[in-house]
């Protein structure tokens, strides 16, 4: 039985027109729902955007602890300082059992800004997950 990983199959090839974007799609309307507590949405016009000149993060690049993250990120309350977020959002796993056996997993960063609009999505990157080693 295949194992799910943010609704993606591991292994599965994602193109960035298909899955992803409709994963990425659903991200954004979370943030964007963040609007909890009585709070309304920005309401801002699509063509208005904010800054992201130096964006506040969550998670990091590396691996990291095994141990779950509880950093948030509140577009109503930012930390002083920073204006949007850097995140990275894990997009798929590929294992080839002809190739260089060795697991990899593959992410992009992604930047919102200010008011909280997507404004880059970074190309994929890919890191080794596990290698196979003989028993």
């Amino acid at each position: 039985m295949p194992n799910k990983i943010s609704g993606f199959e591991v292994g599965e090839e994602v193109s960035p027109g298909s899955a992803f974007r409709d994963h990425l799609n659903q991200l954004v309307d979370a943030v964007n729902s963040m609007a909890g507590g009585g709070r309304e949405p920005l309401g801002l016009h699509p063509n208005e955007l904010g800054t992201y000149t130096t964006p506040d993060s969550i998670g990091d690049n590396a691996e990291g602890s095994e141990t779950a993250d509880t950093a948030t990120w509140d577009v109503w309350n930012q930390t002083a300082g920073k204006d949007g977020l850097e995140f990275y959002v894990y997009g798929r796993s590929v294992y080839n059992h002809a190739g260089d056996k060795i697991l990899y997993g593959f992410k992009r960063k992604v930047t919102i800004d200010s008011i909280g609009h997507v404004r880059l999505v970074g190309a994929e990157e890919r890191y080794t997950i596990d290698v196979l080693e003989s028993c």
